[in-house]
Parts: C-alpha cells; structure tokens; sequence
C-alpha cells in the first residue's frame, strides 16, 4: 500500500470516529435513547451500539482485559495478529501508543481499530447499518454466520 493510501485510510477512520461520537452526543436525549429522525443517526448509533456491546461482553466493560488465555487483551479482547494488521493498514505501525501492549487497553484506539476492521471485512454491515450483521463480523468477518456464531451474537445482545 502506497503512504498517501494509508495516510488517507487513517485520516478517514479518525474522522469517521468523530463523526460518530458527534452524532452520538447530538442524537441523544437525556435517556440516552437516540433520535430516530435521520438515518445517519440511526447508522451512527448502530454502529456506537455495536462497539459498545462487543466491549461488555469481551472485556466486561473493561473490568476483564485478557481472554483465549492470554491470547486476546484489551477493552475489545483483540488478538495481536489481528491488531497488528489493522493498525498496519491505518499507518501506526511502530507508533507505541498504537501497539497492542498498549493501544489495546485505550477505548477510543479499539473502536478505531474495530471500525477499520469491519470497513476492510464488512463495509456493507456499516452501510446497512447492521447490528447483528457487525457483532458477527466482529468475531468471525470472513464466515459471520457460520452456526456456531449465533450463540456468540445472542450473548453479546444479552449484555
């Protein structure tokens, strides 16, 4: 991948993170139940709630950092190969902040992270605006529903 590409991936998941928390922050009232009068705030909210509910389910709102026996860290349970390369095609490879040692533990960099990841496995689950579509994508992009994933969809919406 040349340097400008990545620079423009980073560039435009950085700010579609900010988008989606602005939308977030806009759309919410003080129940915190989003506004169903745009779709781009149905979308954003999809997909804030999707990270949200793959956190507490994989990190127990942060509460249990480490999984698949040390295998998986962070606020989203990610394994290092999976970090490593997502972090790669943004362009923060060798940056420290953004190593999975670190990066990992920081809940904004796994959101980023997820969202590249799903933008690069399941762009249409985002431009659908796919709850479920997301969570299965989240754990196995390449076959979301293989059958043994509707358990893993059903404990994450349990959350």
């Amino acid at each position: 991948m040349r340097k400008e590409d990545t620079f423009f991936y980073s560039s435009l998941v950085v700010i579609l993170c900010m988008v989606l928390g602005f939308v977030l922050i806009i759309t919410n009232e003080k129940t915190g139940i989003p506004s169903s009068s745009s779709s781009s705030a149905k979308g954003g909210s999809q997909v804030l709630g999707a990270l949200s509910l793959i956190r507490s389910h994989e990190s127990l709102n942060g509460q249990a950092l480490s999984g698949d026996n040390g295998l998986a860290r962070g606020q989203m349970h990610f394994h290092r190969g999976t970090w490593d390369e997502t972090i790669k095609s943004l362009g923060f490879s060798g940056d420290p902040d953004w190593s999975w040692e670190r990066g990992s533990y920081d809940t904004w960099r796994c959101y980023i992270v997820t969202i590249a990841y799903w933008h690069r496995y399941c762009p249409e689950a985002i431009d659908r605006n796919d709850l479920d579509l997301l969570i299965r994508s989240f754990r196995l992009p390449t076959d979301p529903y293989r059958l043994d994933n509707n358990s893993y969809l059903f404990s994450v919406k349990q959350e």
